[in-house]
């Protein structure tokens, strides 16, 4: 037993020992650029702000040091670097040289570089396919994009749901999007519960405040929590749970801010005003049942919501008169106005 002992004794000290040596072989040097590359990849894999904020502390006299000895990460946010500085030609030549190592990344940048400086769709395309095919999910995503554009709608719907199976968040909020709006798939509104679930617990992990879409050139915040609220408070795709739909409204993050839904009331009112832009049977009468049930609650706050949110005007003034007659002064001077 004493033998025994001692043989585990010494196997736990050469381990310790072995360790100590493998983790003390790296130079400082080497442990940065390690620290370097895990940061470009997160971001580059999960659109990571936390690694995206660590990496913009890194002194640009660092990175071009780590550069110049020829580090493709290095290379690539030296890139980012004098992009953001608005030096062009200095970021064009950064991306190149990390491009020239195969570095994902440093592809996509050229190829938002073609299309912003030379207008050239072909090159635009052939950069984001060489991205892509080194793993690159952003470049992946505005392959999507471009198909969409394209009015092919089969390619992007398999570019993204081949993403979203990776965890990559603005792929599964865009599905949840599609699945949920019923514009590029078939509506399906427990697809689109499932898959806003999993872009919502993943902007969690990866501490995104906010997760976009891409349409025509232009970026627009996809807001993860609003369309789960409506789906929790509908009791659509998922079991009905109005508490966590107040929850999510609570975390919708200040850059989404669009329709200034802050409150469940508020929740609602955008919920009635969605009606006529969906033709599932089911989900019109629980929408004209919430309408309904807040008219029957007889708030003037909510009535006048109402009527400001009606595009039939004697269908407004109903709504108004009923918030005057409940005793609100701003109900009776809108029936006048």
């Amino acid at each position: 037993m004493k033998n025994t002992t001692k043989i585990f004794t010494a196997l736990f000290i050469s381990a310790v020992i072995s360790g100590g040596v493998y983790y003390t072989q790296f130079t400082p040097e080497q442990r940065e650029i390690r620290q370097l590359e895990k940061n470009v990849q997160l971001v580059r894999d999960y659109d990571d702000e936390e690694a995206w904020k660590a990496l913009e502390q890194v002194p640009h006299e660092r990175l071009r040091l780590l550069a110049e000895k020829g580090n493709a990460a290095a290379q690539y946010q030296l890139g980012v670097y004098y992009d953001s500085k608005d030096k062009k030609a200095l970021a064009e030549t950064w991306f190149k040289k990390a491009a020239e190592q195969h570095f994902a990344m440093a592809y996509r940048q050229l190829a938002l570089i073609e299309a912003r400086k030379h207008d050239n769709q072909q090159k635009y395309i052939e950069f984001l396919k060489q991205a892509y095919q080194l793993g690159d999910k952003g470049s992946q995503m505005l392959l999507a994009v471009n198909a969409l554009e394209e009015d092919d709608k089969l390619t992007a719907l398999m570019l993204v749901e081949e993403v979203a199976q990776q965890d990559y968040a603005w792929a599964q909020a865009q599905l949840g999007q599609w699945y949920f709006d019923g514009n590029v798939a078939s509506r399906d509104w427990k697809k689109a519960f499932y898959w806003f679930n999993k872009a919502y617990a993943n902007s969690k992990i990866y501490h995104q405040d906010g997760v976009y879409q891409v349409a025509r050139g232009q970026s627009r915040p996809i807001i993860i929590q609003r369309e789960l609220a409506i789906l929790y408070l509908l009791g659509i795709g998922t079991a009905k749970n109005e508490d966590k739909a107040v929850a999510l409204l609570a975390e919708i993050p200040e850059i989404a801010q669009e329709e200034d839904i802050a409150t469940l009331s508020d929740l609602k009112i955008y919920i009635v005003g969605m009606k006529d832009k969906i033709d599932d049977p089911l989900v019109q009468d629980k929408i004209e049942q919430l309408e309904e049930e807040m008219v029957a609650s007889k708030e003037p706050k909510i009535l006048i919501l109402l009527g400001e949110k009606e595009s039939d005007q004697s269908k407004a003034k109903v709504y108004f008169g009923e918030a005057c007659d409940a005793g609100s002064q701003k109900g009776c001077d809108n029936i006048e106005s």
